[in-house]
């Protein structure tokens, strides 16, 4: 329980870097590309909390993967907008707190 707290923890801390990197690419009205890494991005956190409410251990598992499958999305949403050059930002540190994010979810025990 304590490791999946801290994962929810930094679920939670990443939503809130995508709320910014939303409001950057806003600003830049980029806006399409806005929606997809805030929906992305925050959905993370939410299926992990919605994960430490699971009824059982296969309702629990499948949001653990489905938090995978969104981070590996958000990723691809990052290399997008790093590599388009839409707007500046702290490429190298997003994609880290999204590689951190999938090693603890993997690593979480069903």
């Amino acid at each position: 329980m304590q490791n999946e707290k801290v994962v929810e923890n930094k679920g939670f801390e990443f939503s809130l870097r995508m709320v910014e990197l939303y409001q950057k690419l806003s600003k830049k009205k980029h806006f399409a590309i806005a929606l997809q890494i805030l929906g992305r991005g925050t959905s993370i956190g939410v299926k992990i909390m919605e994960a430490q409410v699971a009824q059982n251990e296969r309702k629990f598992k499948e949001k653990i993967e489905l938090s995978i499958r969104e981070a590996i999305e958000t990723k691809y949403w990052l290399k997008l907008i790093n590599d388009s050059g839409l707007i500046k930002y702290e490429h190298e540190s997003y994609n880290e707190d999204v590689d951190e994010l999938i090693g603890m979810l993997r690593n979480l025990e069903f």
